[in-house]
C-alpha cells in the first residue's frame, strides 16, 4: 500500500482552520456550506434529480442540483447540492421567471435549525 503526506492541521491557528474547514466542505461531491457564508451557485445543468430518504421513519424527497459554487476568498466548489422542497421551489421560481441559473445562498443556523437564502446572483 502506497503511503501519502497527509497535512496536519493546529486548530489554533488561523490560517489552519480556514485550510481544515475548505476540505471539510468541499471533499465531498456533495456541496455543503458553512454557515454565514455567502456562496455564488451557478446550476451546471437544468436536471433536477428528485431522491426520496427516510428521516425519523418518514419518507422525504429531496432535489438534487448540479452547481458551481464560489466564495469571495476564492473557493471554488463542483458537484451536487441536495436540497429539501422550500430551497428546490426557490431556485425553480427563479429559473422559471427569469431563466436564472445564477444565485446568492446564505446558510444560517445548523440541524433541523438549518436556514437557506436563495436570491439571484449580485456582486460579492
Amino acid at each position: 500500500m502506497e503511503e501519502h503526506e497527509i497535512e496536519v492541521f493546529d486548530l489554533e491557528l488561523e490560517e489552519d482552520q480556514g485550510k481544515l474547514e475548505e476540505q471539510l466542505t468541499t471533499v465531498s461531491k456533495y456541496f455543503s456550506p458553512v454557515s454565514n457564508k455567502k456562496y455564488k451557485v451557478e446550476l451546471t445543468s437544468t436536471k433536477v434529480t428528485p431522491i426520496v430518504k427516510e428521516f425519523d421513519d418518514k419518507e422525504i424527497t429531496k432535489y438534487q442540483f448540479e452547481i458551481t459554487a464560489k466564495t469571495k476568498e476564492g473557493e471554488t466548489f463542483t458537484g451536487v447540492w441536495e436540497v429539501g422542497k422550500k430551497v428546490a421551489k426557490d431556485i425553480f421560481d427563479s429559473y422559471t421567471k427569469d431563466r436564472n441559473t445564477q444565485f446568492d445562498v446564505y446558510k444560517t443556523g445548523s440541524g433541523l435549525d438549518t436556514r437557506y437564502s436563495v436570491t439571484p446572483q449580485d456582486d460579492f
